[in-house]
């Protein structure tokens, strides 16, 4: 009884807000009842209207609250406050939308700590064009259960996903899809929040997959413990740019393919990855490319970014090597930081363990690039090659 009172409550602010936002004040000049009119006295400038904080603890009342957002129209900015652990189902189709077809809406979901679990296949959110969603503190979690879809999809190049304040994303599990799949979208993690524990069996991106857009880890966000056959933590393609910084973390994912798992860590086949300030690639492992794998695209390592602590696994008859970097194509621009050799302490050796291979910090490939050099603004200045080597780069 508690829960239809509940639900009835926020179905009746819904339709008032609804109401609010449509028609209120009656003003058939549109000065007053329209907040997205610069001559509104209540949003001057016509920008975005907060709305009210919305607190939710079951799934009968987060079903009432997408239908607040999906109602109250463009230009928005909604905090949903998530008051006790949720269990919600995911959406199998690609054509629904959490918070509908409403432009130039911010939602943020602020957990306290909390959990959002999917309860069967489908999305847990799948973000529409013009969209900004945002998760705080709070742990988005697959199950594990045996499905096709992301846990979140971000599919357009005007939509925005940030993860801040310890937020987490975990227990997904997928023949073909990573934890968190970005189309041409912006994906930021900052506030130490962590993409942990997700498996995509058979194909690539574990935790991440980025096709195309931005992609920006700072402020001690993690990237570990995924599993992928190639890409354990996260795949690049499609000319996305990724950028680590302010010691954000990429550490123990794998590349689980049994002879040809490529880059345990990062699986670079198209764009840009660079790892600025302290950020770090440790403890991951494949057969090629233990740390990162380079097949087409850039690698720039700058500040007192790190490669530390990964394992090349595959033998010399599967081209194996690079313990820390392998480059098969594309380039790899060094301006400073460090890749461990196998002359390294035992905690920072990047090390090969099959039979022949070899270049335990860097395995280039005949036909690709990897130089020592710098940029100034765009522009590329190369000061010489690198070659192929157990020891230790800075």
């Amino acid at each position: 009884m508690k829960k239809i009172v509940t639900f009835c409550a926020v179905l009746t602010l819904a339709l008032a807000m609804s109401i609010m936002f449509v028609s209120c004040g009656g003003d058939k000049s549109g000065n007053s009842g329209n907040p997205d009119n610069p001559n509104n006295p209540d949003n001057p400038g016509g920008g975005i209207v907060p709305v009210p904080p919305i607190s939710v603890s079951n799934e009968l009342e987060w079903i009432a609250t997408t239908a607040i957002i999906k109602a109250s129209g463009n230009n928005k900015s909604y905090t949903i406050n998530v008051t006790d652990d949720l269990s919600l189902p995911g959406d199998d189709s690609t054509a629904v939308y959490n918070f509908g077809s409403t432009e130039n809406i911010t939602v943020t979901i602020d957990g306290s700590g909390k959990s959002i679990t999917r309860t069967s296949a489908g999305f847990l959110f799948n973000i529409n064009s013009k969209q900004t969603f945002i998760i705080k503190d709070i742990s988005l979690d697959g199950n594990g259960i045996d499905i096709d879809k992301p846990l979140v999809c971000v599919s357009y190049s005007s939509t925005a996903f940030i993860m801040q304040g310890a937020a987490s994303v975990t227990g997904a599990n997928s023949y073909g899809n990573s934890a968190i799949e970005v189309t041409n979208g912006t994906f930021t993690m900052e506030d130490s929040s962590t993409v942990q524990g997700n498996i995509n069996r058979g194909l690539y991106g574990g935790g991440v997959k980025m096709n195309g857009g931005t992609f920006t880890m700072k402020d001690n966000s993690r990237l570990y413990n995924n599993k992928a056959d190639g890409g354990g933590g996260i795949r690049i393609a499609g000319g996305a740019k990724v950028i680590m910084e302010n010691n954000a973390e990429i550490s123990g994912n794998q590349a689980t393919a049994s002879s040809l798992g490529r880059g345990g860590g990062v699986q670079l086949l198209d764009g840009t990855f660079t790892m600025k300030d302290s950020a770090k690639v440790s403890g991951n492992t494949a057969s090629l490319g233990g740390g990162v794998l380079i097949d087409g695209g850039t690698f720039n390592m700058y500040d007192e970014s790190v490669v530390s602590g990964n394992t090349a696994t595959g033998t010399l008859d599967y081209l194996g090597g690079g313990g820390g970097v392998y480059v098969q194509t594309g380039a790899f621009r060094f301006i400073s930081g460090t890749v461990y050799g196998n002359n390294a302490s035992t905690e920072l050796k990047n090390t090969v363990t099959g039979s022949g291979a070899t270049g335990a910090a860097l395995y280039i490939k005949a036909g690709s690039t990897a130089e020592r050099g710098t940029y100034n603004g765009n522009t590329w200045t190369s000061s010489g090659t690198l070659t192929t080597t157990d020891s230790t780069i800075n």
